[in-house]
């Protein structure tokens, strides 16, 4: 029998999960689709893993919103817009507007073999939109094992105002440093600016890593610094090689498995029996529970709430229990389980009585997070 040989060529395809990005596509917004007058730095309403960096001193104010305005023929179905409310002073010279800051955890791009001969190129490609035109940057960054980290940005010119294009960037493999830390937290980074001082124009950084100077802004010409300016993103992809895919899509299913890994959102149905999960009365004012999220977070969450009245321990009857104010004291993420300990702030309950954590009756609007975010 003949032997066929076979075409080696696959090994240097990209196949399978191209993508380096959670929720590329914007699918997932679980906060929320829009806030307004934001001018601050954090994870917000809008997409998922879309983080908003800092302005400076004197940064703009802005309505951020995740849109159904997208590129006729991307098969996408949102973008993440940034409109300035409330133009800043600028009186800072490391002043920047930066709508987009995404972070990816060091464990995640090992494979990038930063810090050796061996270290492979990444392209970036996006569908952008703007009220205005001019060149802008990318800023990308490692960061090692010592807290030390390594820059590039290169550039990307939007060419016709109010208008869908398609950008690639395409950086090199960094060589240099001691390449990318190997554990959950941000290995590799890239911030999107709007606009930037003269703080951030000493030199150009577009074409080679670096240690870390504000070289970021330099030779860039958009300006979106007034009133009603705003920019646009759609269908982030970032893949290792040379070359820009088509963009990956993926199930909501897969996004939302890989979204709740930094954040997860229980809303509440405006029902009389809200629960959320079980727990037992350990002492008159205390109560554990463990409980297996549908994915292992990151790491240990911050718990926040809508509002202390949105949220109670139920217990003793079901729907006629009667609702006790509580705190999350401690949480420990002991994978693949999560432990609460809640403290009752009263004395009303018997050991070893069963409770929920619940949203209270008849709650529109109410939600609970658990985030871990980068």
């Amino acid at each position: 029998m003949a032997l066929s040989k076979v075409n080696a060529s696959f090994v240097s395809q990209n196949l399978g999960r191209r993508n380096l990005i959670i929720n590329g596509d914007m699918k997932i917004a679980q906060r929320g689709d829009s806030v307004t007058a934001m001018a601050s730095a954090g994870y917000f309403e809008g997409p998922d893993r879309f983080r908003r960096s800092m302005n400076q001193s004197g940064g703009h104010v802005v309505t951020r919103e995740r849109t159904q305005e997208v590129p006729s023929e991307s098969g996408l179905s949102y973008s993440l817009k940034e409109t300035i409310t409330t133009a800043g002073d600028e009186s800072n010279s490391l002043w920047a507007h930066r709508p987009i800051d995404y972070r990816i955890e060091g464990q995640d791009v090992q494979h990038l073999l930063h810090g050796t001969s061996h270290a492979k190129p990444v392209t970036l490609s996006f569908w952008v939109r703007s009220n205005k035109t001019g060149t802008a940057s990318v800023l990308m960054t490692t960061y090692d094992s010592s807290s030390g980290n390594r820059n590039i940005a290169p550039r990307y010119t939007i060419n016709a105002a109010n208008t869908w294009e398609y950008k690639t960037i395409t950086v090199v493999g960094d060589t240099g440093g001691s390449g990318i830390k190997n554990d959950h937290n941000t290995g590799f980074g890239f911030v999107f600016y709007g606009a930037a001082g003269p703080g951030y124009q000493t030199a150009d950084q577009s074409s080679a890593w670096g240690a870390s100077n504000p070289n970021w802004w330099y030779g860039c010409t958009l300006d979106i610094n007034n009133v009603n300016d705003f920019i646009q993103f759609a269908g982030l992809q970032l893949e290792v090689g040379d070359t820009a895919t088509p963009f990956e899509h993926r199930s909501y299913r897969e996004q939302l498995s890989d979204c709740q890994r930094y954040l997860m959102q229980f809303n509440s149905t405006n029902n009389t029996y809200d629960l959320i999960f079980p727990g037992m009365v350990v002492d008159a004012d205390d109560a554990n529970a463990t409980w297996q999220p549908p994915v292992t977070m990151r790491a240990t969450p911050t718990y926040s709430r809508s509002d202390a009245t949105h949220v109670c321990i139920n217990y003793a009857g079901g729907q006629t229990a009667t609702p006790v104010n509580f705190n999350v004291r401690t949480m420990y993420n002991k994978a693949p389980y999560m432990y609460v300990n809640m403290d009752l702030n009263s004395n009303v309950m018997t050991q070893g009585q069963m409770i929920y954590l619940a949203f209270a009756n008849s709650i529109t609007g109410g939600w609970i997070r658990l985030a871990s975010e980068l």
